[in-house]
């Protein structure tokens, strides 16, 4: 490969040998011989504990923010709909 601009040589391309790509023979992987040890759970992290505890120690009940599309499907459910098959009615 060549820069057209300057006439460099960049790098030598050569074709693709699809038989011997295709054999099985793969390079080996090496198996790790150290391994890292895994890290032990901390629990919680140090700032949510701390403002779970400010939070508690203000007595209301939990926090909730109810998510604005949830209430736009609630808007268009229509209570007077029976929620059966007509079918169930049949004795």
């Amino acid at each position: 490969m060549v820069d057209p601009r300057r006439g460099t040589h960049l790098a030598t391309l050569l074709p693709v040998d699809k038989e011997k790509n295709a054999e099985r023979h793969r390079r080996a992987i090496a198996v790790p011989t150290a391994t890292c040890p895994a890290p032990a759970p901390v629990g919680i992290a140090p700032l949510l504990r701390q403002q779970m505890a400010d939070y508690a120690a203000t007595g209301l009940p939990p926090a909730y923010v109810p998510d604005p599309r949830e209430q736009h499907d609630l808007d268009q459910y229509d209570a007077t709909q029976d929620d059966h098959n007509p079918g169930d009615d049949e004795p």
